[in-house]
């Protein structure tokens, strides 16, 4: 069973999967679960919304075999956006921030990192701390505040639980927020494929090209 990281991993920076990868991924889809940080109307808008296994949010929505179990979203915590916003006004440099279901992101426009995005994190570090139930994961051009019981390896592991005597291949780009999916793969006696990481029997995985490469090669095995 393939848990595939949707950004990043199987999308070049700032693009959305290709129609291609949609047909090889459609092509094996009993074999695949994506799994994305992001909701479901963006994979609605890379043409996966229908994809039968999903998991989005990390873990609120869950779709096993067209099945879908949605978790309801946590309250807000109190002032957490607020002081953010205030922030980013006082900032300026085009930071902006994404409300989420389990939290919030702020990003920088492409380009190097803004000095001034160290007060963000800060911030953040600052709320969570306050806030048990809310971690910082910072990674390239984003840095989200989430619930911290909520990720892609807790969905991973939903997941398996659905599949018993499937052995899970998970696939991400980011050790922040994959790392952990990674890692409960490999909890599970199956493997962790990262970009910059070579695991045995699996080649480099460079980037989305070779992502996909590793796939067509899979598929030629089902």
């Amino acid at each position: 069973m393939w848990c595939l990281d949707i950004d990043g991993t199987l999308t070049p920076p700032s693009e959305h999967v290709s129609a291609p990868a949609v047909a090889l991924l459609k092509a094996i889809v009993s074999h695949v679960t994506l799994i994305t940080a992001q909701a479901l109307d963006y994979c609605v808008k890379i043409n996966v919304g229908d994809f039968p296994n999903l998991v989005t949010e990390k873990g609120f929505l869950v779709r096993i075999a067209g099945h879908d179990n949605v978790r309801p979203a946590p309250l807000e915590v109190p002032g957490l956006v607020k002081e953010m916003e205030a922030l980013l006004a006082k900032l300026g440099g085009g930071l902006f921030i994404n409300v989420k279901q389990a939290g919030y992101a702020v990003g920088h426009p492409a380009g190097p990192r803004p000095a001034i995005f160290d007060e963000v994190v800060a911030l953040m570090k600052e709320q969570s701390g306050r806030y048990d139930a809310y971690v910082v994961e910072e990674t390239a051009g984003f840095v989200d505040i989430t619930l911290a019981d909520l990720s892609k390896a807790s969905s991973l592991q939903a997941v398996m639980e659905r599949f018993p005597g499937y052995i899970p291949i998970a696939a991400g780009d980011s050790p922040n927020t994959d790392g952990p999916m990674l890692r409960q793969a490999a909890a599970e006696g199956g493997n962790g494929v990262m970009v910059t990481k070579k695991l045995a029997p699996f080649p480099t995985v460079p980037g989305p090209d070779d992502m996909l490469a590793l796939l067509a090669w899979y598929k030629a095995l089902i």
